[in-house]
């Protein structure tokens, strides 16, 4: 398996954190638009299609891509520290309007990047 660059485990970190917000925004099908639903498709690599009205949006019915789990073992794999930090920029500061510098660059973020480099 080919070694992954940091800046590609900082793209899969961000398409993750997208995931994860957009899960905990619990917005429907119906409350985007469709050109709103594309472009996130396309950022988010999750192809969704317009049936989901069809199905439960309970938790117990989530799907969660592959490559997202993939990302998510990685990071339960990681110390409390770095998880919180990494959970922070990636994800946590997309619903924040001006993230702090300091929660977005610290040495936690940096070394927890650095360690899912040799796990993803």
């Amino acid at each position: 398996m080919p070694h992954k660059t940091i800046e590609e485990v900082r793209y899969q970190l961000k398409v993750w954190g997208m995931f994860q917000a957009t899960q905990e925004l619990g917005s429907g099908y119906a409350s985007i638009s469709t050109t709103s639903r594309i472009c996130e498709m396309l950022k988010t690599q999750i192809w969704a299609s317009s049936d989901l009205h069809l199905f439960s949006h309970l938790s117990d019915n989530a799907h969660e891509p592959e490559h997202i789990s993939n990302v998510t073992e990685a990071l339960n794999k990681l110390t409390s520290s770095y998880r919180r930090s990494i959970i922070i920029k990636y994800k946590t500061s997309l619903s924040k309007a001006n993230p702090k510098k300091e929660d977005l660059d610290n040495y936690y973020t940096r070394e927890g990047e650095n360690y899912l480099l040799g796990l993803l």
